[in-house]
């Protein structure tokens, strides 16, 4: 994509933008995909901000995000948005060939012809990066140039834009449209489909569907431990075996690492062992397993910690969450939500008034992420770690019992 880093590139293609035909159908057509309410939306090589302005007209209590890398393009784009103060809009300069840097959780992430311009492989795993920064019950609306299912309807495509092969962007790597929405499939998201179609022109959507209440067998509201990305027979919540705890462990130890280095700040990465044996030792240690495997863990204590003990005051049924990692091989499938809502409903069977936890605040996406499973922030403070001090979130879920 070093293509886009001239601005004569960068100012052909908005000009060829400009004029596909059609183009607005499929803008309408990703607009009406639009959750009802939506407070953040993140853009994906937003070009000039067209489609970004779109969609918070549409949602205008929205706040958006506009990714790209491209000089002119960020200039267009900071400029477009300058002339909006209704709008509130954050421009961040990021290649997508690298990562999504940390920016917190999305209702909806959208995108206008431009991940065509990636490698197939980067493209998938793309798609499961969106995925994680998807809050559930959120939307992925990928406007795309798509690969044509013959030379001939290829052909038509190129006489319908008034071009020629010998002047077709060289950036370009088009995938076809099953293959795309395969991947959505495995990845997890529902109710994906093209939703839109004009010959090489495509709008592919998928959806992060929210666990859905159920009735336990007492009448009592629960909530359901079901995620689309694994097969729900496939799937024990249970206790960690003793056997299991170096390799719980371990998945710790890695998931700390990797939120470190995605600039998510945890108060330490190296888990004192001999606390989490002394965790096991209590039976607080809980596994979810998927397909036979370890999928994630955490700890489910009626232990709080110190630093809290004066906001709950007199002693209340309350559950503390904590330590929840999911395995390498599990990223992306939601499991780390699934293992959430397991505990919840563990915690609620047992009694408990309410699900606590806290968490790092300034880092911006572990809030975001505990608020779309239905925590909400009830108290902030600074604590002392051994690794410094940090600005924490208590964040809690009351449950709700019917008589």
């Amino acid at each position: 994509m070093s293509e886009w880093q001239s601005a004569d590139h960068a100012s052909a293609y908005l000009e060829r933008a400009d004029r596909v035909p059609n183009r607005s159908a499929g803008e309408a057509a990703l607009i009406d995909e639009l959750p009802p309410h939506v407070r953040r939306v993140l853009d994906l090589g937003s070009g000039d901000g067209r489609l970004l302005e779109m969609v918070l007209d549409a949602r205008p209590h929205a706040r958006g995000v506009a990714l790209d890398f491209s000089p002119l393009m960020l200039q267009q784009l900071k400029a477009r948005f300058a002339a909006r103060p209704d709008l509130t809009v954050e421009v961040v300069d990021r290649n997508l060939e690298t990562e999504l840097p940390s920016l917190g959780t999305f209702d909806v992430v959208v995108s206008s012809f431009a991940l065509h311009h990636l490698l197939h492989e980067r493209k998938r795993r793309l798609y499961e990066e969106i995925w994680d920064l998807l809050e559930p019950g959120g939307v992925f609306c990928n406007l795309e140039h798509v690969a044509s299912a013959s030379a001939y309807g290829h052909e038509r495509f190129l006489q319908a834009m008034g071009t020629t092969p010998a002047e077709e962007d060289p950036s370009n790597k088009l995938l076809d449209v099953q293959s795309q929405l395969r991947w959505l499939r495995e990845i997890g998201f529902a109710d994906v489909d093209c939703y839109w179609k004009w010959r090489e022109l495509a709008l592919l959507v998928g959806r992060k569907h929210a666990a859905e209440p159920q009735r336990g067998s007492e009448g009592r509201s629960v909530t359901d431990s079901s995620a689309a990305a694994v097969e729900m027979s496939a799937v024990a919540f249970r206790h960690l075996r003793a056997d299991e705890v170096d390799r719980a462990h371990e998945i710790l130890v890695r998931a700390a690492e990797r939120l470190l280095s995605k600039g998510i700040r945890q108060w330490t990465v190296d888990y004192p062992k001999d606390r989490y044996l002394a965790s096991q030792e209590m039976g607080w240690n809980y596994a979810l397993e998927v397909e036979g495997e370890l999928a994630a863990v955490l700890t489910l204590s009626r232990e709080l910690p110190a630093v809290w003990a004066d906001h709950f005051g007199a002693a209340t049924p309350v559950w503390w969450l904590s330590k929840l990692a999911t395995a390498p091989a599990f990223h992306g499938r939601g499991v780390g939500a699934l293992a959430v809502r397991c505990a919840m409903g563990a915690a609620y069977n047992q009694g408990a008034d309410r699900l606590c936890l806290d968490c790092v605040y300034g880092n911006g996406f572990l809030v975001d992420f505990y608020r779309g499973l239905g925590f909400r922030l009830v108290d902030r403070r600074d604590v002392q770690f051994p690794t410094g001090l940090f600005d924490m979130a208590l964040m809690e879920l009351q449950m709700l019992y019917s008589s």
